[in-house]
């Protein structure tokens, strides 16, 4: 069993580790998205760089690639703390990618990827903060941050709602570590929304 868990930890890292906003940038474009805008290789900025469509497959590539891991190790351990550590090691591929020299993403893809296969209905409510700040405010950062700090506090809520032993208790720890992690990478656009600079999701051309 132990050999099998680190196996898909192992494989749940690299599948994090896959760039997706990057290669499309590269051998769609021919462009480094580390060199343009933000500099990130995210979804919205892939999206105001290149379009809607390089964005959105960039997206549901990140999603995918934290979904998927957590799937998987569901298949073998079932409802248990396994699948959150694999969910966690996915995370960490995003944000200390292998293929860009332990730098990445801002790991919001992933995370909300993990979190859907560990805790749908928590998900669905960070999510529907992300799109009504969306909305609102078109900063997808803002969005991002405010489903950081709804994810941790749902998953607690339901856990309480639950009650007993479920596997929600190590969920609830590794999404406030994602939460913090995610909050701590958007720092600079957390000063560029204070000081009104910070670009909205649109396509620049």
């Amino acid at each position: 069993m132990i050999a099998k868990l680190a196996g898909l930890c192992v494989l749940a890292y690299l599948a994090g580790s896959i760039p997706f906003g990057y290669l499309i940038g590269r051998l769609a474009y021919g462009k480094d998205i580390r060199k343009i805008g933000s500099g990130n290789i995210g979804f919205a900025n892939v999206t105001r760089t290149f379009g809607w469509l390089a964005g959105m497959v960039t997206l549901v590539g990140d999603v995918g690639k934290g979904l998927g891991p957590v799937l998987l190790a569901r298949c073998f351990f079932g409802e248990s703390w396994q699948p959150i550590l694999t969910g966690f090691f996915a995370i960490l591929g995003a944000v200390f990618s292998l293929c860009l020299g332990f730098k990445g993403g801002k790991g919001v893809g992933t995370s909300a990827g993990v979190f859907a296969g560990l805790a749908p209905i928590p998900f669905l409510w960070a999510l529907s903060g992300y799109l009504l700040v969306l909305s609102i405010f078109r900063y997808s950062s803002l969005g991002s941050l405010t489903g950081a700090v709804i994810l941790p506090l749902a998953l607690l809520l339901q856990k309480t709602v639950r009650g007993g032993t479920d596997p929600y208790g190590g969920t609830v720890i590794v999404a406030m570590v994602a939460s913090l992690l995610i909050i701590w990478l958007h720092r600079g656009n957390i000063r560029r929304i204070a000081a009104g600079t910070e670009r909205k999701l649109t396509h620049d051309k």
